[in-house]
């Protein structure tokens, strides 16, 4: 793990400044350092705890309350959130901007 620790800081300092470069060393990171502790069933936050982890994602603490403010009515309205086309709000999924370019609209 110290190796692996050496060999993450080194490629994210290197390559910060390459998009695709950058991309092999967070993957690199990810697979070495952040699965080892999830499959050691350790909180990614504070590996003393044990993880929180349902199989589905890397949550380090309980979230509802969270979740359950953000979908306040008097909350979406300050946010001016639109609820007739906007359903209950959803934490961000890094996946889904990871998975390819995001473009602005035109």
């Amino acid at each position: 793990m110290k190796t692996a620790v050496r060999i993450c800081v080194s490629l994210l300092e290197q390559r910060r400044h390459d998009v695709i470069a950058c991309g092999v060393g967070e993957d690199f990171c990810m697979e070495k350092l952040l699965e080892s502790m999830l499959k050691a069933d350790r909180n990614p936050c504070d590996i003393h705890l044990p993880s929180r982890n349902d199989g589905g994602d890397t949550e380090c603490y309980d979230m509802s309350y969270v979740y359950t403010y953000l979908d306040a009515p008097n909350v979406r309205e300050v946010l001016e959130v639109d609820s007739k086309r906007v359903g209950a709000w959803q934490e961000y999924n890094s996946n889904a901007s990871a998975s390819g370019v995001v473009h602005a609209p035109v």
